[in-house]
């Protein structure tokens, strides 16, 4: 009797595992099942990002940024809380971020906060002043410009509302991060949770509260970075679940770091005094990475279209964005003349099982030539920008064609009347072949059938 090779065996076993998450259909799976499979596939898209390096190249970009902002943004941060009474909590804080570091953690915490306290606002004057906010700004932005890539978003936010939201993480959140520990020690110390403390099981119930409290806090301040800082409305939910990955990644790496400090002995013996700040450096890297993963996790669950066993295009074709674009305005346009809720980016994303970066193209195309504008900010709906019953197909694929046309070269420059001739032919007739539909009618005509 013959055997059946392994390598035989290892293949139809790979058939069946590629079969069972890519290709089986999950309206059929159970809950649990579902839930297996989708975390399957947004692990196997993650680990496929960071593979690709573009994850990997943000973090580094934010490591840079963040040690010439860190000063000013503690700076900032230590005049607010000061006013609140809180500002000695900066330095226990620093410290348990950095414990890593391990021994390095207390005499690099002590340094910053040495420097924020030498550092007084009131006498910078007015250059001074705006060069500290331009620091903090830029490493706003920077991190604003890394979610928006995760997120796949192609539109910033305007100067304005940078200034007003980025005020707003600086201020509110450390207020915030520091007043609920604040509050929670001087739960502790009081008469009634002392004699709790001496009792089992309450005890223990306590102390386990108080050791998780760190973990419990990182996770709603990622959470609250994933919801605030894309430039997309996020759901509370995916951006809860990259939180909590992203928490647990992140004691889970701090554990694992604070082991490779311990024996890298040999670092000490090679780059002496600056060994803290090499080892500083690398773990703001994997700090800012495992943000940028749990960022990345929140996208694909609310994105799960995205998912691709395949890698996706960065681009897409001339003709792939036109029709794209003519979908989406039809999509809107049914929405805005039948009286329902205008379209999202993410509701577009899922109507028409389209990856978010090429919606976001098609939508920046569409914007960009005044065809829809967007209404509140937070919601990022889109509408028509202008009655649409003058607007022909013709002329929205014109102007799509023409997206991204500057001053630098234009189809006009090229000197050759021979083509020049040609491509009005072509311009014309395709203009003609579609003028006698407008986007109103084709909206209207898609909510009747």
């Amino acid at each position: 009797m013959t055997k059946t090779p392994k390598t035989s065996r290892y293949h139809k076993f790979a058939e069946n595992l590629r079969y069972e998450i890519w290709e089986r259909d999950l309206a059929a799976l159970n809950t649990f099942r579902r839930v297996v499979v989708e975390s399957v596939r947004i692990i196997w898209q993650v680990s496929k990002d960071i593979w690709n390096g573009e994850l990997t190249l943000r973090a580094m970009s934010l490591v840079y940024t963040t040690l010439l902002s860190l000063i000013p943004l503690l700076a900032i941060s230590f005049s607010v809380l000061k006013g609140f009474g809180v500002h000695r909590e900066i330095e226990p804080f620093l410290i348990t971020y950095l414990a890593p570091l391990g021994e390095k953690a207390e005499e690099i915490g002590h340094l910053l906060v040495a420097f924020v306290e030498n550092t007084n606002v009131a006498v910078l004057g007015y250059v001074g002043f705006a060069l500290l906010f331009f620091a903090i700004v830029s490493l706003l932005q920077k991190i604003e410009l890394a979610f928006n890539f995760v997120w796949h978003v192609t539109l910033n936010r305007s100067f304005t509302e940078r200034i007003r939201d980025y005020l707003a993480l600086v201020i509110v959140g450390p207020t915030l991060m520091f007043a609920a520990t604040g509050v929670w020690a001087s739960i502790l110390g009081t008469n009634i949770m002392e004699q709790i403390g001496h009792t089992r099981p309450l005890g223990w119930l306590l102390n386990a509260m108080t050791h998780a409290l760190p973990v419990f806090l990182v996770i709603i301040a990622f959470t609250f970075i994933y919801i605030f800082v894309p430039n997309v409305k996020v759901r509370w939910a995916p951006a809860l679940i990259g939180g909590i990955v992203a928490g647990i990644l992140w004691n889970v790496g701090g554990v694992g770091f604070a082991i490779f400090v311990g024996n890298s002995a040999n670092y000490p013996a090679i780059y002496s005094s600056f060994a803290a700040a090499v080892f500083f450096m690398i773990w703001l890297y994997v700090a800012w990475m495992i943000l940028l993963i749990g960022g990345s996790i929140s996208f694909y669950v609310q994105n799960p279209t995205c998912v691709s066993k395949t890698r996706q295009p960065s681009f897409l074709s001339n003709r792939l964005k036109e029709k794209l674009a003519l979908a989406i305005a039809v999509a809107i346009g049914r929405r805005f003349y039948s009286d329902e809720p205008p379209h999202t980016a993410a509701s577009l994303t899922r109507q028409l099982r389209v990856p978010a970066f090429a919606i976001n193209v098609a939508l920046a195309a569409l914007e960009t030539k005044g065809l829809i504008a967007r209404g509140s900010e937070e919601a990022a709906s889109y509408f028509p920008a202008h009655a649409w019953d003058t607007v022909s197909v013709g002329d929205l694929i014109t102007r799509v064609r023409t997206h991204g046309e500057g001053s630098s070269l234009n189809p006009d420059d090229i000197a050759d009347a021979s083509i020049a001739e040609i491509w009005e032919r072509l311009d014309v007739a395709l203009a003609n072949a579609a003028a006698d539909v407008t986007l109103r009618d084709l909206s209207i005509n898609s909510v009747r059938t």
